[in-house]
Order: C-alpha cells, then sequence, then structure tokens
C-alpha cells in the first residue's frame, strides 16, 4: 500500500471548460512545480519532476498515461511510473481524478496513491504526503489562476513554478550586503583658477627644534651681557673707594 495523498480545488469555469483543460496535458503540465514536459503523444506524455525533502532533492525521469477518462461523470484515471535520473530508486502513483459542478464553477478532487524507493523512501511517509499535498495545492491555485484569464491572454508553455519543498527546508540565501565604495574627489580643471598656497610655510620637524635652539642661545646671550654691563657700572676703577665707604686710615 502506498502513501494517500489528496487535495481538492475550484476553477471557475463551467465544468465543460474545465474537462477540456485537464485533458490538454500541454496546457495544464507548467503548472505543476518542478515539472517539465518533454514530448506528448495522444493521452501520454514524458517529462521529468525534481522535488525536494527534507534537503535532499531527487529529479525523477518517467511517463504519465490516462488510463480512462468518462465525461458523463466527470471522472479519471491517470496512472505515472518514474525513475530517479541518477540512481536506481522509483516512484509510482495511481491519480483519480472528479470534477463535479459548484455553481457555474467547477470543484477539481484529485486522490492520489504514491510509492516511492530508492532515495526518495528515506523520507517520512508523513513528510512526504505533506510535500505531495503542498504540490497539488500549488499546481490547482496555478491552473485556477491561468483558468480566469482571457484567452488572448494565455502563455502556452510558460515556466514552471519554483520546485516544492518539504518541510524543513533550507531558507533562500541571504543576498550579500552592499559595501559602500568612497567617492572619490573629482580631478582639478586645468583651466578653472587654482587656489593659492598660504604664504606661511611650516618648517620640516628637524629644523624647528634647530630654531628653538637658537632662539634659547640668543636669550641667554642677551641675559649674560646685561649681567655683564650692570655688575661693571657697581665695580669702582682702580684707585677709587668703593661708593659708601670712608677713605682708608
Amino acid at each position: 500500500m502506498g502513501i494517500p495523498v489528496r487535495h481538492d480545488f475550484l476553477l471557475a469555469v463551467p465544468v465543460e471548460e474545465a474537462w477540456r483543460m485537464v485533458r490538454d496535458l500541454p496546457r495544464i503540465a507548467p503548472h505543476l512545480p518542478g515539472a517539465t514536459l518533454d514530448s506528448v503523444d495522444g493521452e501520454c506524455a514524458d517529462g521529468r519532476l525534481r522535488v525536494r525533502l527534507r534537503g535532499l532533492t531527487v529529479t525523477y525521469r518517467g511517463r504519465l498515461l490516462i488510463l480512462s477518462a468518462d465525461r458523463g461523470d466527470g471522472e479519471f484515471v491517470v496512472e505515472a511510473e518514474a525513475r530517479e535520473a541518477r540512481g536506481d530508486g522509483r516512484a509510482s502513483a495511481t491519480i483519480a481524478g472528479r470534477l463535479s459542478d459548484e455553481g457555474g464553477s467547477t470543484r477539481v478532487t484529485i486522490d492520489a496513491d504514491v510509492s516511492v524507493t530508492g532515495r526518495g523512501a528515506l523520507v517520512e511517509p508523513a513528510v512526504l504526503a505533506a510535500a505531495g499535498e503542498r504540490l497539488l495545492a500549488r499546481f490547482g491555485t496555478s491552473l485556477a489562476a491561468e483558468a480566469t484569464q482571457p484567452a488572448a491572454d494565455r502563455v502556452d508553455g510558460a515556466a514552471p513554478p519554483p520546485e516544492v519543498r518539504g518541510a524543513d527546508a533550507s531558507p533562500p540565501p541571504e543576498e550579500p550586503p552592499v559595501v559602500a565604495v568612497p567617492r572619490q574627489a573629482p580631478e582639478p580643471d586645468p583651466l578653472s583658477p587654482q587656489p593659492v598656497p598660504s604664504a606661511r610655510r611650516v618648517l620640516p620637524s628637524p629644523l624647528r627644534v634647530l630654531a628653538a635652539a637658537g632662539a634659547g642661545l640668543a636669550a641667554l646671550i642677551a641675559v649674560r651681557e646685561v649681567y655683564r654691563l650692570r655688575r661693571a657700572a657697581t665695580v669702582p676703577a682702580p684707585g677709587r673707594p668703593r661708593p659708601g665707604r670712608g677713605a682708608l686710615r
């Protein structure tokens, strides 16, 4: 017994139009996430399906065949067989669909029984079932949006939606931070007037030290000269008595 997967969705078109849609494989294939249709021959189609579950990405190559389609009851049965593109694993599914009128729109109910071997079997059945339901939900949403478009706006063979991911799929990689590049100063225009440099010149460090030493030496010489002149004024000439003292006795 395989893994049961069930989902239903609403198409905003009458049952007759919805029946033509689900029978048109090239038209509905682009709406299945991760699916690529390679060829169609009547009720048979060959293609690929890429799925990702819990960080495990598997691509299946296989064939889909419409086994039966009863327009009177609005029921159809589809069988799918595929194998891993890189590996020995296999996957198969029997899909039963039913279309029913719902106030001028169409309710599409899908019941599938899925079997998986190989790498896909490493994932828990509950995770596989949840991933299958999400895949069908996205398929139904995309197909319903296409059904409401005017015929002139429909694009055949549109790119398929992104691949379906498991519950613990890693988030998309963050974008690298934007690094601010410093702006360079514009080059001067040779024709425009340039600023005149200041007349004051700053001496290099060794010259400033010599200038300071010279100024200090000049100050020391000046102080010494003043001291010598003051001392000469207070010392009497030879043979004259010093001021304030009497003659020698």
